[in-house]
């Protein structure tokens, strides 16, 4: 089987299937519609992100990244981030879990303002 292949985009959504998921962590495949986006929430663990496919647009830590199909970056636990999706996207997220608190309305309102409009 094929990775980009293993979640279906839908109208209006994101999309998930984990691909292997523990106690430990796990590597979750997503499926972006375009113009979807997951709010400002912190990592609850260290993160690998790979872009398989589409455009999507990180906020992480107040830093705008702009990733396109190939590129990806890695997060550190509690790193506060949210995603927008420019283009129907696939993103790859292997995530290594250890506990987090949320994020504050701060930290919210930061990131918020470096998004591209919906």
């Amino acid at each position: 089987m094929k990775l980009k292949t293993a979640v279906d985009y839908q109208t209006g959504r994101i999309m998930a299937t984990d691909i292997v998921k523990n106690d430990n962590g796990q590597a979750s495949l997503m499926a972006f519609d375009e113009g979807a986006t997951i709010a400002v929430h912190k990592a609850p663990g260290d993160a690998l992100v790979q872009v398989l496919e589409g455009d999507v647009v990180f906020v992480v830590e107040g830093e705008k990244r702009e990733l396109t199909e190939g590129d990806y970056f890695t997060m550190s636990v509690g790193m506060v981030h949210e995603v927008y999706a420019v283009k129907r996207s696939k993103v790859l997220l292997t995530l290594i879990k250890t506990d987090v608190c949320g994020c504050s309305e701060k930290d919210k309102a930061q990131a918020e303002e470096l998004l591209p409009e919906a």
